[in-house]
């Protein structure tokens, strides 16, 4: 638990926030601001930290005394909690508008989905010439693993994900990623 000086100085630091966003608070309503938002904002950011300052300390004894041939099971939940988890950035939307590649990981999410042409005109205000730029990009900067083959068929206006992966599915003519058109050449 927090001392009182530490939770003041947070307080203090939170209403200095605040006041540079929003303005000056008025004095009649700071006393109520401080006992409803501020005083336990402060109590549960300065309990968060000490929660991350134990673990560091533990992380640390963990490290310094713990064997693998002993204690496998103390290490990997050390590694666990250290390992920083890369991944795939995808951007769904833009200054509010969905992106392409967010269009194409929103609609199709296993193989066989289906979207009909009017849905994602009505959903996204995309056409028929958007969707196929929005295909071309997302087969073209998503990691192999990830790439989402999607086809469409103009008389029934429906696109369907065909395949997810590396590989473009039996048949496929549409568009290829620069290193798989040139491997079919």
């Amino acid at each position: 638990m927090a001392d009182a000086n530490a939770v003041n100085a947070e307080v203090d630091k939170l209403i200095e926030a605040y006041e540079k966003e929003n303005g000056v608070i008025h004095p009649s309503k700071l006393a109520d601001m401080k006992l409803k938002t501020f005083i336990p904002r402060a109590k549960n950011l300065l309990a968060r930290a000490a929660k991350e300052a134990n673990v560091k300390v533990l992380i640390d004894f963990a490290k310094k005394y713990a064997s693998t041939d002993s204690e496998p099971d103390v290490l990997a939940a050390v590694t666990a909690l250290t390992a920083v988890v890369k991944g795939t950035r995808t951007v769904l939307t833009k200054n509010g508008k969905a992106t392409p590649r967010g269009v194409i990981a929103e609609l199709f999410t296993t193989v066989g989905t289906t979207a009909t042409e009017s849905d994602v005109f009505a959903k996204f205000r995309m056409g028929r010439g958007e969707m196929k730029g929005a295909i071309k990009l997302a087969l073209k900067s998503a990691a192999p693993a990830d790439r989402k083959w999607v086809s469409f068929d103009v008389e029934s206006e429906v696109y369907t994900l065909v395949a997810i992966g590396a590989d473009a599915p039996a048949g496929w003519t549409g568009y290829l990623p620069l290193e798989k058109a040139a491997a079919t050449k």
